[in-house]
């Protein structure tokens, strides 16, 4: 199921791949055709669009999303659309947007020399943003079917290995040439990460239930130690003042001697 929201969403909540490049250079028809919809006009925020889709592990063949898939064989992905840095002045929000990508997507049209130049300025840009660092990404050379190219293969091609990228491709959104291939690895390291998260997740989760067990043990022990003093020293104290019963001794009544007085005589 797709959805779009308001790409103000990633200002405050991270997402997983951000597709970035001049408003001229196809990238909007290249998430359109990845997803499988219908062109449809992009809304003009400023702020972007944030589409979200279900993708399927078994499509990739990572051994983390091989992992994953074996819990759920769904997960969702997230993709916000926005405009180059060089076409606008950015804002705060804007770069609370790019700070909360997890994969970037680096687009240039192969038949505009300037959005080649932008796209540079734009992956200098980020790097400063992120503390001169740049999370995964892959670049794109995009309008592959339309013919006057200003750039060789050769040069974008360059420019992804000067900066560490993933990838590079030309892309043909008309004919669909390499528009999986943009997005593959790059799901393929989201799936890693989202797969380390609810692992780690999960023994956050037995460690917190481990404590809780051993603390229920402990005052259990404790309880039950604190019963047995309490029985033993019961005990003891009874034991101290129960008294031994007597002994009732009886008596054999006393035979009293009788001196009667008789009438008779002694004859000699």
């Amino acid at each position: 199921m797709h959805r779009i929201q308001d790409g103000l969403t990633a200002v405050n909540t991270p997402y997983d791949i951000l597709l970035m490049g001049q408003t001229s250079v196809d990238k909007t028809s290249l998430i359109y055709k990845y997803l499988g919809l219908t062109w449809a006009q992009p809304s003009p925020s400023p702020s972007g669009e944030l589409h979200y889709t279900q993708i399927s592990t078994s499509n990739y063949s990572s051994s983390a999303s091989s992992q994953a898939s074996k819990g759920s064989a769904c997960h969702e992905l997230s993709i916000l659309d926005i405009s180059s840095l060089s076409e606008e002045y950015y804002s705060s929000r804007k770069v609370e947007q790019i700070k909360n990508a997890r994969t970037i997507i680096f687009a240039y049209s192969v038949t505009d020399r300037e959005s080649f130049e932008a796209l540079q300025y734009d992956i200098e840009a980020v790097m400063m943003m992120r503390n001169n660092t740049l999370p995964p990404f892959v670049v794109v050379g995009m309008k592959l079917d339309i013919y006057g190219y200003q750039l060789l293969y050769q040069e974008g091609e360059e420019l992804a290995q000067k900066y560490g990228a993933v990838a590079f491709y030309e892309v043909s959104t008309h004919e669909g040439t390499n528009v999986e291939n943009a997005f593959a690895p790059l799901i393929e390291e989201v799936l890693r990460r989202k797969t380390d998260e609810r692992s780690s997740e999960v023994l956050s989760l037995l460690d917190v239930l481990s404590e809780e067990v051993n603390d229920a043990s402990i005052s259990l022990h404790k309880e039950e130690s604190s019963r047995e003093t309490v029985l033993s020293s019961t005990s003891i104290g009874s034991s101290h003042s129960q008294k031994k019963p007597q002994r009732t001794i009886r008596k054999q009544p006393t035979r009293h001697v009788q001196s009667e007085k008789t009438g008779c005589c002694i004859i000699m």
